[in-house]
This record gives C-alpha cells, sequence and structure tokens, in this order.
C-alpha cells in the first residue's frame, strides 16, 4: 500500500494582475478580475479618472491656442486645491457629528 499525495510536488505562484485605478493587486482569473470591477470603489476610482482626464485636457485645449497654458495648470490646480478643502471640510464636520453622538 502506498501514500498518494493530494499537493503538488513543487510551489508555483498564483499569477497577479495590478488595477492601475484602484492601485492595488487582484488574483489573475477571470472571476477576481470582474469581482473587482464591478466592486463600487473600482467603478468610483474609473469614473474619476475619466473625468480629471477629460476636464484637464479641455482645458489645456481651451487656453493652448490662447498661449495661455500656464494660466491653465493655475487654474487646474486652484480647482483641485478647492475640491480638496471641501472635501476636507465635509470629513471634519462628519468628525465633528461623530463625536457629537458619542456624548449622547
Amino acid at each position: 500500500w502506498q501514500a498518494t499525495s493530494t499537493r503538488a510536488d513543487y510551489w508555483k505562484s498564483q499569477p497577479k494582475k495590478f488595477c492601475e485605478y484602484c492601485k492595488c493587486w487582484i488574483a489573475d482569473n477571470k472571476p477576481s478580475v470582474e469581482f473587482h470591477e464591478r466592486g463600487k470603489n473600482h467603478q468610483e476610482n474609473v469614473a474619476r479618472k475619466i473625468s480629471e482626464v477629460f476636464f484637464f485636457s479641455n482645458y489645456i485645449f481651451l487656453f493652448l491656442f490662447k498661449g495661455q497654458f500656464c494660466t491653465t495648470l493655475h487654474l487646474y490646480s486652484r480647482l483641485k486645491r478647492k475640491a480638496w478643502i471641501k472635501q476636507k471640510k465635509r470629513r471634519e464636520l462628519q468628525r465633528n457629528l461623530l463625536r457629537w453622538r458619542m456624548q449622547l
């Protein structure tokens, strides 16, 4: 009587795929990739990237022909900063609301 091994004779790593939008690694098989791409976080990241590219390319196109490329970059950075400040204020309000609820 001889015992048969159920494990492989050698170790083989599973291939992984890097998601450029989410900056994370996922298993490189169809179910895992589809599950990741259906996820809310991935879809939001893709939408954000597309809107940034579209927004930035439109401003470059509009201002490039007027010779105001530097103005375009400045406007873009100001708009990004405003969005960042707005998001920071929203997070601070949420934190304060959570603290207030904890005190009740």
